[in-house]
């Protein structure tokens, strides 16, 4: 019930605002607070959804929970196929929904613990094409291309004052390679954040640095241990 208006809605017709670390529920009417007329969902051992607390321990162990193996096993064959020579002898429209099922999990895995859940979710549904398939691997892809526009940016301004200076591009050069790799690792920085930003609020106007670069600063050390663990795993 709005604590503004009073209306009455049901939990599943609330607007939710994302903030970092919390989701806040509001009445879709007035946008006022809303309090539950109904005892809050509790899990099987007796604790309140949502109290949880999540540990880096368990974001290692949480793909091998309930269909978390099945999709890592299904993914891990079916990319396979595909990295391994066979994109030549199939569809590339089988490629697209191969790829674009992929984005679909990794949406639902970060919808689902957004809302409190600590199981993988169950394998995505391909019902639609623009919605299972089309929007989630368009989204990711623009969302990269966004992020890491400075870099491409500043390579060809690269180019164009070489061509200006009547000098020959030298990719090795400091002043080329340092200002891309360096505006290519802020890019890394600023990319997870923006990645969830725009699963949460599903557009990709999420990525605005208005509401990217406050959300990392409120949760910056446990963000620089994603980022790191990240890096970790991209070494590997």
């Amino acid at each position: 019930q709005s604590e503004n208006c009073g209306a009455k809605v049901r939990a599943a017709d609330l607007r939710r605002i994302v903030a970092p670390g919390r989701i806040f529920e509001v009445c879709p009417h007035c946008g006022g607070p809303v309090k539950t007329t109904e005892p809050a969902a509790a899990s099987p051992d007796g604790e309140a959804v949502g109290d949880r607390v999540p540990s880096f321990a368990s974001a290692l162990v949480y793909p091998f929970y309930g269909w978390g193996l099945v999709a890592l096993g299904l993914g891990t064959f079916v990319v396979g196929c595909l990295e391994f020579g066979l994109v030549f002898l199939i569809s590339y429209v089988v490629v697209m929904m191969v790829y674009g099922g992929i984005c679909n999990y990794l949406f639902d895995v970060v919808l689902t613990t957004a809302n409190g859940g600590d199981r993988p979710p169950g394998l995505p549904d391909f019902s639609q094409w623009w919605d299972d398939i089309l929007q989630p691997i368009l989204l990711m892809v623009s969302t990269t291309l966004l992020c890491f526009v400075p870099s491409f940016l500043y390579f060809v301004w690269y180019l164009w004052h070489c061509w200006y200076e009547g000098w020959v591009p030298d990719p090795t050069e400091p002043t080329c390679a340092v200002g891309v790799l360096g505006l290519a690792l802020v890019s890394s920085f600023y990319y997870p954040m923006a990645l969830l930003a725009v699963v949460m609020h599903d557009a990709r106007r999420a990525a605005d640095p208005r509401l990217v670069i406050p959300s990392i600063a409120r949760v910056l050390r446990p963000y620089l241990t994603v980022c790191g663990f990240m890096v970790l795993i991209g070494m590997i």
